[in-house]
């Protein structure tokens, strides 16, 4: 089936044999998941699970989907576009995994969640993001500990302030900089 998310969130993510855990995206309300495994027949790479009691998904089964594709070249070169911007996306967190200091990592990636939410926006210079700072830390492959040092230090620097489960960002334009937007 193709998912798409109708409420709520979907935690997408990969373990390891050893059970070691990453979070690769959260998706909202109108995004859209299991497309690869759908198109090529295999069986998915990864875990899609409610994040919260409000999530919503609605299923449409691959042959259903297969179809309208076949139908509706529209829809095809949509699919291709979608699935060709998470490549780049892919290959721009390898590339940022490997390369960039934690600070900008994990400014790109609030900037990013930002972006991808429904326009979370706190005033002009500032956002939140609701997800907890494990639930970040498995987005960014490091340990909890090593971003609350990272995230405890931006807030030395007032860029952002911490609450339970959620990051509050009230300089965002100190962000971007961070970010090297």
């Amino acid at each position: 089936h193709v998912l798409v998310v109708a409420a709520g969130r979907l935690e997408i993510s990969v373990t390891n044999v050893e059970g070691r855990r990453l979070i690769v995206a959260y998706l909202g309300p109108g995004r859209v998941s299991s497309l690869v495994p759908v198109i090529d027949g295999r069986p998915s790479t990864y875990t899609a699970t409610a994040h919260d009691d409000e999530t919503a998904v609605l299923l449409i089964p691959r042959e259903v989907f297969l179809a309208t594709m076949r139908d509706e070249p529209a829809l095809a070169q949509g699919v291709i576009a979608h699935l060709c911007r998470r490549a780049r996306n892919a290959y721009n967190f390898l590339a940022d995994s490997s390369l960039l200091p934690s600070q900008q990592r994990i400014a790109r990636l609030l900037l990013s969640l930002h972006r991808a939410s429904a326009g979370r926006v706190r005033g002009s210079a500032g956002f939140s993001v609701d997800l907890s700072q494990e639930s970040l830390a498995g987005m960014l492959s490091v340990s909890r500990q090593r971003l609350n040092l990272e995230l405890k230090s931006l807030e030395r620097e007032g860029v952002l302030r911490l609450a339970y489960a959620r990051i509050d960002v009230i300089d965002a334009p100190a962000l971007a900089r961070i970010a090297g937007e």
